[in-house]
């Protein structure tokens, strides 16, 4: 199964533009989409649905530690999903 030649996925890049995502290397990936894209959107997200849930009036305690938390879940959600495209990749 050659997911490079399916249809085009979200989380899986085709294989022209993951040739150029990974000349610019894991780390900066894991950054750029895991800890910025991922880690930003899930601190957001949990601390919203907190605030909904329970609403407090430390609330920027919360948004420090989610948004501290989402960085750092999302930058290893990002080496993951770099090394599931890697593999693809190779496998390609």
């Amino acid at each position: 199964m050659n997911v490079f030649l399916e249809k085009k996925s979200m989380i899986r890049p085709s294989k022209e533009k993951w040739e150029k995502i990974r000349c610019k290397g894991k780390i900066r990936y894991a950054i750029v989409y895991g800890a910025l894209g991922m880690g930003l959107f899930w601190a957001a997200i949990t601390n919203v649905i907190s605030h909904l849930v329970e609403p407090v009036e430390t609330w920027h305690i919360r948004l420090i530690l989610f948004t501290i938390g989402g960085f750092i879940l999302g930058f290893f959600n990002g080496l993951t999903v770099w090394k599931l495209n890697e593999r693809t990749y190779k496998n390609s």
